[in-house]
């Protein structure tokens, strides 16, 4: 009894929050390829069944049960079709309730044929108290086809119920009061509840294995994100390899602390990463929120890319408004930490490539004389100040407040203006 209630224990699973949402989307995206098939299925077997029957001049009872599967069929396919294209071209789409309504219309449906059985067999109820096979085993036969179809994406409560209760009391209480005949009853009760508990179990052994790869697909893509830009995870996904790509009017950031190698001999290599990862995080959070991802850290060094816009001034106005939230964080941060950290910003924006380097240990990286210069320009600045090239200059010029600097010789790129950007 115990490893009976370890089992069903097993196969009843709950889905994190984190993903729950998406996961029952893909399910129901599931369920309705399955309806379209079983239906399709079903269509082509009952219609073949049809004529064959028609042909040989068996029971009309038969031919009416067989009509009415096929109508069935006939009239939700059409709605399964367009709630899957709908899902096709929306992710946001939900078919919340719809499998729900189809089974519980496939349980009515089902009653119906069943009792359109037993009417046709009347005369035959009241000369031998007993019903045909085919009108007794319609409603196991219709529930335990569309239920191993679409069940796997119903909640365990609502298809517990179903099984254990809606189609048990149903055919226990027809059965009883149309034949009257012990006997049947039990015997056509037993076979429904036993193929009914298998594709209930079934459906849930199918969901909880759904569910574990689609963790694990999850968290996998999930430390792809973090690792690689979206577009370059699609490419390795569908063909195993990323070509390398020249990208116009992006904008780089790129940050160094201060005395870092001074700080870090003053501290564990414990506190040190904590420190990093700390500072790090928030920065990634800033970025984001302003249209712009990290590319890497080296050390205490930190590169970041706003690209998403082809408008290069949108993507400049992004990165210095994350640069001033990076100012503003660590001041912030030092009021309060024992620990005091200052930063060097500079931004440069124009064309670089990017590309996956290696095969083994896949890093996204980015290279140019953009990505040299904004460097340049972060070892040009001062301490809690952003350094910015003329060309993102020129580009948000009217957005913020300026100063303008002497010009300086860079190393690799000769004599350049610069300015710094005003914070508070």
């Amino acid at each position: 009894m115990h490893k009976f209630i370890l089992f069903f224990k097993r196969i009843f699973v709950s889905v994190s929050s984190d993903y729950k949402e998406n996961f029952e989307r893909e399910i129901s995206f599931e369920s309705l390829n399955r309806l379209i098939i079983t239906g399709i299925a079903l269509i082509i077997l009952e219609s073949f069944v049809t004529f064959h029957s028609f042909f040989l001049g068996l029971n009309q009872n038969i031919l009416l049960t067989q009509q009415f599967i096929i109508l069935a069929n006939l009239l939700f396919l059409p709605f399964s079709f367009y709630f899957r294209k709908k899902m096709s071209l929306d992710n946001k789409f939900k078919i919340t309730g719809y499998i729900e309504f189809y089974f519980f219309i496939t349980i009515i449906w089902s009653c119906i044929i069943s009792i359109f059985g037993y009417l046709h067999d009347f005369e035959n109820f009241k000369l031998h108290k007993s019903v045909s096979h085919t009108s007794q085993q319609i409603p196991a036969y219709m529930i335990t086809v569309f239920g191993a179809a679409i069940l796997v994406s119903i909640k365990p409560f609502y298809s517990f119920l179903i099984y254990f209760f809606v189609f048990f009391i149903y055919n226990f209480s027809i059965s009883y009061i149309i034949s009257g005949n012990i006997f049947l009853i039990k015997t056509h009760t037993w076979n429904s509840f036993i193929l009914n508990i298998f594709a209930f179990i079934a459906s849930r052994l199918v969901y909880k294995s759904k569910l574990k790869n689609y963790i694990s697909n999850y968290k996998n893509e999930l430390l792809l994100k973090n690792i690689l830009p979206t577009k370059v995870i699609t490419e390795l996904q569908e063909t195993g390899k990323t070509i390398p790509e020249k990208i116009e009017n992006v904008s780089i950031l790129f940050s160094d602390l201060i005395d870092f190698s001074k700080k870090s001999k003053l501290i564990s290599p414990i506190e040190l990463i904590s420190e990093l990862n700390e500072i790090f995080t928030e920065f990634d959070n800033i970025l984001e929120k302003n249209s712009s991802e990290r590319i890497k850290t080296i050390g205490d060094a930190y590169l970041g890319i706003s690209g998403t816009s082809n408008d290069p001034k949108v993507n400049s106005k992004n990165l210095i408004l994350s640069a001033i939230q990076m100012i503003e964080y660590l001041k912030k941060r030092n009021s309060s930490n024992k620990i005091k950290w200052e930063i060097r910003i500079g931004i440069h924006t124009g064309e670089i490539i990017g590309g996956v380097v290696g095969i083994k240990k896949y890093i996204y990286d980015i290279f140019g004389d953009t990505v040299n210069f904004a460097s340049r320009l972060e070892s040009h600045s001062s301490a809690m100040k952003i350094n910015i090239s003329e060309e993102v200059y020129n580009d948000v010029k009217f957005e913020f407040i300026f100063k303008k600097r002497s010009i300086a010789f860079v190393k690799g790129f000769g004599r350049k203006q610069m300015y710094y950007v005003e914070t508070k």
